[in-house]
Order: C-alpha cells, then sequence, then structure tokens
C-alpha cells in the first residue's frame, strides 16, 4: 500500500493593505507632531506637503513625528502673507507623492488628531471590492468642559486606484474618477486641535 502525502487546504489570506496619509501644513509647529504620532506607527507612508511659507519650525516638527515622514514643497500660488491660495492643488500634490505601493490614502490636516488609528487597517480589510471611501467623524469643536459641539462626517480613507481629485480653492472637496460605494465606521474618527497655526 502506497503512502499518500496528505495535504491540507491551505487558506489564502489577502495581503494587509498599505496606507499613506497625506498632510499640507503651513506655520503649525505647535500641532503636526502630535498629529502625526497619533497615526504613525499604524500606516506605511506619511506625505507632508509644506504648503506656501511657514516662518516657524513647521518641517522640524513634521520630521520629529515619524521616520516615515517625507517632505516636499508646494509654494505655487501663494499670497503676500506666504499662504496659499488653492488648497485644491496642493492636495493633489500630495496625492501624486503617495507610492505606488500603496492601496489606500487617508487625508488629515496639521492640527487634527487621529483616534483609534491602530483600527485602520482592520477597517479596510473588511471593505467589499466595490467600496472605495469610508467616511470617518470629525469632531471639530468642543467648549471649554471639553463637550463635543460640532461634529460631521467627511470621506477619509480613500481606495487610491479610482484616482482621486480635489476640487476648489478653499472648501475644497474630494471625488474619484471611477464610481464607487461609500461606507461608514465608527471605529476610527478625527479631532481637531484649536491650538494656533495654519491647519494646511
Amino acid at each position: 500500500m502506497e503512502d499518500k502525502e496528505m495535504k491540507s487546504n491551505s487558506v489564502q489570506t489577502a495581503p494587509m493593505p498599505k496606507i499613506a496619509v497625506t498632510i499640507i501644513a503651513r506655520n503649525s509647529e505647535k500641532t503636526i507632531r502630535k498629529c502625526i504620532q497619533s497615526f504613525a506607527p499604524y500606516v506605511d507612508q506619511i506625505v507632508v506637503v509644506l504648503a506656501g511659507i511657514s516662518k516657524d519650525k513647521t518641517a522640524q516638527e513634521a520630521k520629529n513625528g515619524s521616520k516615515k515622514v517625507q517632505l516636499f514643497h508646494w509654494q505655487e500660488d501663494i499670497n503676500n502673507e506666504g499662504a496659499i491660495n488653492h488648497f485644491a492643488n496642493a492636495r493633489n500634490y500630495a496625492l501624486s507623492k503617495v507610492r505606488d505601493d500603496i492601496n489606500w490614502m487617508l487625508w488629515v490636516d496639521s492640527d487634527d488628531v487621529v483616534v483609534g488609528a491602530e483600527h485602520l487597517k482592520e477597517i479596510i480589510s473588511k471593505l467589499g471590492v466595490e467600496d472605495g471611501c469610508v467616511w470617518l467623524r470629525y469632531d471639530y469643536a468642543s467648549d471649554e468642559f471639553g463637550n463635543v459641539t460640532v461634529s460631521f462626517e467627511r470621506e477619509r480613507l480613500l481606495k487610491k486606484s479610482l484616482n482621486w481629485i480635489w476640487r476648489g480653492r478653499i472648501h475644497e472637496t474630494v471625488t474619484p474618477s471611477i464610481p464607487c460605494k461609500y461606507v461608514r465606521s465608527q471605529d476610527v474618527y478625527l479631532k481637531h486641535n484649536h491650538l494656533a497655526g495654519e491647519s494646511r
């Protein structure tokens, strides 16, 4: 009787998604390090675009936030104070610096913190093929006691392959070039830090 080698049915698991975070920042030395440290251990690339001309140590503080930070400069269309006039163009420039091996992108401002960032890849791993965007809660304002007074949702996690484009000079919005489904998650949210400084 011949011995037959038993082969177990191997279960193929999908590779872990890779996430990039994009930030545009100016005069953000008081907030950007805390912002980056809130998510740095859980993402694969951090793109920081120094938008306009900063008068402080924004670049240094960004670098101090994580070794994953890559700094780029955007100084087109700026006003007399060194601030940019077209935020969508700066955000699109940030998207253009995301690596080819990245699957998903999260955008934040330099005066935000990400709460629950350890759940980002878990959220993505549970999405369907047709899902291309995840809305996350944004706690924008609080009273003197720490109670949230302004909170809303925004499209935050974006599937890179859908070619997202920012539009709008100031109140910018982002849309995909390829239609997709949007879903919501309560496992991660962003919190705005109202310290002095430019958030973008």
